[in-house]
């Protein structure tokens, strides 16, 4: 489980109209209807994946930069 800072959670309450360990301790659908009364209106999430935003992966691996510890061991060697 992460932790945050005591800052940050009195800048969480402050935000968000409850006490931090209120805020952790809620569930899923808690959190949702938190939200939406917060709001004054009704959540929508959508079906449609936007592709702007899905992961394109590791560029690393494109650009085959990842080395395994024998090539770092060769590399390594080398120098010596």
């Amino acid at each position: 489980m992460y932790k945050i800072n005591s800052s940050s959670q009195k800048i969480l309450e402050k935000m968000l109209g409850k006490k931090y360990r209120e805020i952790v301790d809620m569930d899923y659908d808690d959190e949702i209807s938190y939200i939406q009364k917060k709001n004054n209106r009704k959540l929508v999430f959508s079906n449609k994946v936007d592709h702007r935003k899905v992961g394109r992966g590791n560029p690393l691996l494109s650009r085959r930069r990842i080395k395994t510890m024998d090539k770092v061991n060769a590399g390594l060697s080398r120098i010596k």
